[in-house]
């Protein structure tokens, strides 16, 4: 439509009827049309070279730079990278010889990422001396690699053997350590190489400097309370384990304490400040969120003017949006450390100060998108399963991915826009299922923006490889949040005309 209307202007010389319009001075507000002609201008062995046209009226649009996106035809995900200028051409390198890829290219300006160009398929060449001297001593490779493999086998023999001889004498003696572990008020033995490797990552503070307040909350296998610094004059949070905590549930907890030590701090995630590990209980302090959970943030303010008869809530446009872009940046934060929230919904973010959005329990992408033994199969058998913001393939296969988070993001760009209602109400997981796969989705709420349930629908998509990247959805809420604030400006300004 945009485009339309800019070659009207254009064509007619600036003159719309009885308007009459500078055609250089035109900016439509959203992301540009898709590049022009992309092609490849030469092939090698390791890297493509390719060239396209910008958008039609690609002044008009503001495009200040391109996204490359390019996988292996036969693999899913694509690897993007980002143009350093304004510019017509980029080489793709450290690719494989003789494999086919497919390449596409977006245009990028302050409303974010436009719309992908045609996709293009291109193969690499062969490596000439790869091929030669794989032609000439293969036999010579494949004879060195049985011979390893026999050596491999032998050793892991003799290991086996061996292991089983100690097992008998250790097996008491580990017994009776386990028993160490039942209870928190006593002290869980750890080993000196375990705290030594993780002693670097956190702070270790003095137990005497840690007041313990009120119960906050109860988890799974720990519970957390409000706490004091003494020495930092700081409130905090304190996650220690429940009365009858197992072996397994501090080590849970540990692993918990290391992936938190492993992270940088962020403004959109809950920071670890420091771990008492030693003569006593272990305690992970993290920050204290002091305006608490995100959904009873947002039931509070729809409650709040639902009393008058009104099904809208408190929150304005650049609140809710806000809101959103926390915690895509938390999710971007935690994707370049390989973490991934456990369960992204409403009552996992917590809001802090000025009411800063911030993510809390996460874990390891390796570990939660495993196939055998991921987050929701672990999940299924321990309790029951979010289905409600769960993907169509994750409801299928158990099996949590990058898409299936979009997906659960989609559903908190819901929540946050409901006032914090729940989805699908009632429903059970396999009439959930059958309502998705018929193509039917969350219906838009009330007062939402047709832009944020756009996005919310581009989550949801039912190819998982067709739903945006969580920096494309950080891009695209950026630039509405700038928006949003414009509009309330002029808004301010017309009212006080």
């Amino acid at each position: 439509m945009a485009n339309v209307i800019i070659d009207k202007i254009s064509k007619s010389n600036g003159v719309l009827g009885d308007i009459r319009v500078d055609p250089g001075s035109l900016v439509p507000l959203v992301p540009p049309p898709p590049p022009r002609n992309l092609k490849s201008t030469s092939t090698k062995a390791t890297q493509i070279s390719v060239a396209w046209d910008p958008p039609l009226h690609s002044k008009h649009y503001g495009v200040n730079t391109y996204i490359i996106l390019y996988k292996q035809h036969t693999l899913k995900f694509w690897t993007t990278v980002k143009t350093q200028k304004n510019t017509g051409n980029y080489v793709i390198k450290n690719l494989k010889p003789n494999t086919v890829y497919v390449i596409s290219v977006e245009a990028v300006n302050v409303y974010g990422k436009g719309v992908r160009s045609e996709i293009i398929k291109i193969k690499t060449v062969e490596d000439i001396i790869l091929a030669m001297l794989w032609r000439d001593f293969k036999w010579a490779v494949v004879s060195a690699g049985v011979a390893f493999v026999v050596l491999v086998v032998v050793v892991v023999f003799l290991c086996y053997r061996r292991s089983r001889r100690r097992g008998t004498k250790k097996r008491d003696r580990t017994r009776r350590n386990v028993d160490n572990f039942a209870v928190p008020s006593k002290d869980f033995a750890t080993t000196g190489l375990e705290m030594a490797q993780l002693a670097s990552r956190f702070r270790e503070i003095p137990r005497d400097q840690v007041l313990l307040g009120e119960l906050l909350g109860v988890g799974q296998y720990s519970q957390m309370v409000s706490g004091y610094l003494k020495e930092d004059k700081t409130h905090c949070a304190i996650k220690i384990l429940k009365e009858g905590a197992s072996h397994q549930d501090y080590r849970d907890l540990m692993n918990e304490l290391e992936i938190m030590s492993s992270l940088d701090a962020h403004p959109n995630i809950i920071n670890l400040i420091g771990a008492c590990t030693v003569e006593g209980p272990l305690y992970v302090i993290i920050e204290l969120a002091e305006h608490g959970c995100l959904l009873d943030y947002l039931r509070k303010n729809y409650m709040n003017s639902a009393h008058e008869g009104k099904e809208v809530t408190l929150l304005t446009k650049v609140d809710k949006i806000r809101i959103a872009l926390d915690v895509a940046k938390g999710l971007e934060h935690l994707a370049r450390h390989r973490c991934v929230p456990r369960d992204l919904a409403a009552h996992n973010v917590l809001l802090g100060a000025n009411r800063t959005a911030k993510l809390t329990d996460f874990g390891l992408a390796r570990d939660l998108y495993a196939e055998k033994n991921g987050y929701y199969a672990e999940m299924s058998i321990k309790q029951k399963l979010p289905v409600q913001r769960m993907a169509i393939e994750a409801i299928e296969t158990l099996v949590a991915t990058k898409e299936s988070d979009v997906w659960s993001f989609g559903v908190l760009l819901w929540e946050i826009e409901s006032g914090g209602q729940v989805p699908f109400p009632g429903l059970q997981t396999k009439e959930i299922l059958k309502t998705l796969k018929k193509g039917y989705r969350l219906s838009q709420p009330p007062h939402c923006p047709n832009e944020i349930y756009a996005l919310m629908m581009d989550c949801w998509h039912g190819d998982p490889l067709r739903r945006p990247i969580i920096d494309h959805l950080t891009s695209v809420l950026d630039g509405r949040l700038c928006a949003a604030r414009r509009d309330e400006v002029i808004k301010d300004i017309t009212s006080n005309a």
